[in-house]
């Protein structure tokens, strides 16, 4: 074939990468078994909205008071309440790409190759894009000025005084104003709940992580359009806890047969949903270069309601494609993959977090 021009390149790869369809090859490319939190968060929980710096939620803080008994001919006693909050989710930036030179010799070894060699160079840039995300869900910012992806752990915290057990998931490190600007010390149901365990065993850590459930199982005290209950739960750990649960429901149950794992039932469960396994949860080991979550020393179960979090973004840039020649490199054609969006929880407290005593 003719040998390609840049311009030609440009073309192409705008035409196919548009077109881009799941192709069978072999994937080497993360070191993350799954992308558990990416996926549950792209299911359902994907709301666009056409601008703006944040996204706003509204909370009500609290009853107004007004029920009581009346008798007859009774003068009516008005109670009205300022218990109404915003909350405010910033909207981030972010951005992938690659490019293609003309001089590659693929450019010249057939259409089938080219097609191929532009798919895999956008799979390259999409999928670091993924880990990036899945790694940025499963870690806190240090402080509210800093830039990034609002991680699940600046929902659901630990407390200071990691004894306590309750709704005593307080604010996040760093974080003076609140978790969207709501400080859970004026809001003290702004909180998620956390409880610590010190034996991996039913009687402490299961009887611990069935009050938690049993805590967080709230519905709208008055139902109202687009509510969302029960619905929606994960639970996830390390390997370490996920192993430890294997042993324990071994120790339970006699009647296996010649099953190695957990049986018919497969993976661990709790209240019927499986327990996932987290590799960024995992301690970090002496051989890890790449970042761990601080909680991951100390074995942590988090209690996921993916109801309250939702992925918002720009309805005009969810991986917007920009293709174009280098203003650098001539010969050289960028692809520009751009998406402005943040992750944000309306509503902390049907989330938990069980965390061994060591955290002490």
């Amino acid at each position: 074939m003719a040998k390609l021009a840049v311009g030609d390149i440009t073309g192409m790869a705008t035409a196919i990468l548009d077109k881009y369809r799941k192709n069978a090859i072999t994937d080497l490319c993360t070191d993350v078994q799954k992308h558990t939190a990416l996926s549950s968060l792209m299911k359902k929980s994907r709301m666009a909205w056409d601008g703006g710096e944040q996204f706003t939620f509204v909370y009500q803080g609290s009853t107004n008071g007004s029920a009581r008994v009346t008798g007859l001919f009774d003068d009516d006693s008005i109670v009205v309440t300022d218990d109404i909050g915003t909350g405010r989710i910033p909207i981030k930036h972010f951005t992938c790409n690659t490019a293609f030179d003309k001089k590659e010799s693929v450019f010249n070894q057939g259409a089938a190759r080219i097609v191929d060699h532009i798919k895999l160079r956008k799979r390259a840039a999409i999928g670091d894009m993924h880990k990036y995300m899945e790694t940025a869900l499963w870690t806190a910012l240090s402080a509210s000025t800093d830039d990034g992806l609002w991680g699940l752990p600046m929902a659901i915290t630990y407390p200071t005084t990691y004894s306590a057990r309750g709704f005593v998931g307080g604010n996040p490190s760093g974080w003076t104003s609140g978790y969207a600007g709501i400080s859970s010390t004026t809001v003290p149901r702004w909180a998620n709940y956390f409880d610590e365990y010190t034996e991996k065993n039913y009687d402490d850590l299961g009887l611990k992580w069935i009050r938690a459930a049993l805590e967080c199982d709230f519905t709208p005290i008055v139902p109202y359009a687009g509510a969302r209950t029960r619905g929606g739960y994960g639970y996830y750990t390390n390997q370490d806890m996920l192993v430890e649960l294997y042993r324990v429901i071994r120790s339970q149950n006699d009647n296996w047969g010649q099953a190695i794992d957990a049986g018919s039932a497969g993976d661990p469960l709790f209240r019927r949903v499986p327990v996932n396994y987290v590799r960024i949860l995992d301690a970090a080991k002496t051989a890890d270069t790449d970042t761990r979550a601080e909680m991951g020393a100390y074995d942590p179960i988090y209690g996921i309601n993916w109801s309250t979090f939702k992925i918002f973004f720009f309805k005009s840039e969810w991986m917007a494609l920009t293709v174009k020649p280098s203003a650098t490199k001539h010969g050289v054609t960028e692809c520009h993959w751009d998406l402005s969006a943040n992750v944000g929880c309306v509503n902390r407290r049907p989330n938990f977090l069980l965390a061994h005593s060591d955290l002490c």
